[in-house]
């Protein structure tokens, strides 16, 4: 049987690196933004067709701001289409990644608790 050692090695020369650099390679492939390489053009062209076509016209501004941040999450702030307070929005949501109301909590522990408790009624 092969060793741990053993077949990281068969995995690395066809990655070209070290057992980090394959890590990193994969994380790179499954991360990859899937909206990084379309044109800005054709990504609004691409929203304005969405919305056309699920009669989402009225959040067409909202859906298009939504697709410039998805494709630049780090370019936020020199986003002209933001406004000021939809740059602090989202730069706080960036720095207080738990701050949430806690009626929020409160839900997702209740809704958790749902499968199991359909389960138990409907077993008895």
């Amino acid at each position: 049987m092969d060793s741990p050692d053993h077949v990281e090695e068969k995995r690395s020369p066809s990655y070209g690196g070290d057992s980090l650099d394959v890590s990193r390679n994969k994380l790179s492939a499954i991360f990859e933004n899937p909206l990084g390489g379309i044109p800005r053009e054709q990504l609004m062209k691409d929203v304005d067709d969405f919305c056309a076509k699920f009669d989402l016209m009225q959040y067409n501004d909202t859906i298009r701001k939504g697709a410039l941040v998805a494709q630049s999450p780090h370019a936020v702030q020199n986003m002209d289409e933001l406004t000021d307070q939809e740059k602090l929005y989202l730069e706080r949501e960036h720095t207080h990644k738990w701050s949430q109301p806690k009626t929020l909590y409160y839900l997702v522990r209740q809704t958790s608790r749902l499968p199991f408790g359909e389960q138990e009624t409907t077993h008895v």
